[in-house]
C-alpha cells in the first residue's frame, strides 16, 4: 500500500492541475466545473501515484454520447476518467498517467480547427494525446466482428474478417476504443488488427503525434509520407 506522502510526491511530477484546495470561483457558490475540479483534487494524488481510482467519485453527468462511449471504456476496463482536468481544460475522459484523453464531438460545442489549436497545445504543452469521436459514431451500432473478442486467432486473418474489423473501427465508438486499449493498454491484437488500431486512430486525432509502432507499419509510413 502506497503512503500518503508517496502520492502527494507523485502529484508533483507531471503537469496536470494540480490537488490542492482552491476556493470557488464566485465567493459562496461553487460553478459545476469548480465542484469537479475539488473532486479531482482529491483523487489525483492517489491515481499519479499509480493507485486504481474508481471513477466514480463524483455523481458525473453525462450528454448522450458521453454516457455512450463511457459504457465502451468500462467494457474494455480501461483507466479513462471522466472530465480530467488539465491547466484550463477539460478532456472528456483522460488518463492523467499515460496522458491519453478521449474527446467527444458533438456538433453544437465544437469547432474543428479551434478543436485542433486545444490538442495541438495540450500536446506541445503537456505532452497529452487526444484521440476525437464524432458524436454520430457513438450511435452507431455496428457489433464488433466475430474474432475481436476472443484470442483464438484461427478466423482472425481472412479478407473478410479484416475488412469489417476496418470498417468497425473507423466509424464506431467501441470500435474507435478498441485500438486505445490495443496500443496503449496492452491487449492482445495480430499484427494486421495492430495495424488496423493505427490506422483507427491516425484517423482520430488532429494532429500528428507518434503511434506505438508505427515506424514498423507499412500502412502507417505510406500514410505518414502523403500527409498533406
Amino acid at each position: 500500500m502506497k503512503r500518503a506522502a508517496d502520492c502527494l510526491k507523485a502529484s508533483t511530477l507531471v503537469d496536470v492541475w494540480l490537488a490542492t484546495p482552491r476556493e470557488p470561483r464566485f465567493p459562496g457558490q461553487w460553478s459545476h466545473w469548480d465542484a469537479i475540479r475539488s473532486a479531482w483534487d482529491g483523487q489525483l494524488p492517489a491515481i499519479l501515484a499509480g493507485i486504481r481510482v474508481s471513477p466514480y467519485f463524483y455523481k458525473w453527468s453525462m450528454t448522450p454520447i458521453e454516457a455512450a462511449a463511457w459504457q465502451e471504456i468500462r467494457e474494455h476496463g480501461l483507466p479513462l476518467y471522466p472530465q480530467c482536468p488539465v491547466r484550463n481544460v477539460f478532456i472528456d475522459f483522460g488518463n492523467p498517467v499515460r496522458r491519453i484523453g478521449l474527446e467527444l464531438d458533438g456538433k453544437d460545442f465544437h469547432d474543428y480547427e479551434r478543436d485542433q489549436a486545444r490538442d495541438t497545445a495540450l500536446w506541445r504543452d503537456h505532452g497529452w494525446r487526444i484521440i476525437r469521436i464524432g458524436g454520430g459514431s457513438c450511435y452507431e451500432k455496428i457489433g464488433s466482428p466475430a474474432g475481436v473478442d476472443f484470442a483464438d486467432g484461427a478466423e482472425r486473418d481472412t479478407q473478410e474478417y479484416l475488412d469489417e474489423l476496418a470498417y468497425w473501427a473507423e466509424n464506431t465508438a467501441a470500435g474507435i476504443i478498441w485500438p486505445m486499449a490495443v496500443l496503449f493498454y496492452g491487449r492482445s491484437a495480430t499484427e494486421q488488427e495492430l495495424s488496423a488500431a493505427r490506422w483507427s486512430l491516425f484517423s482520430h486525432r488532429r494532429l500528428e503525434f507518434p503511434l506505438p509502432g508505427q515506424d514498423d507499419d507499412p500502412l502507417m509510413q505510406f500514410a505518414l509520407s502523403h500527409q498533406s
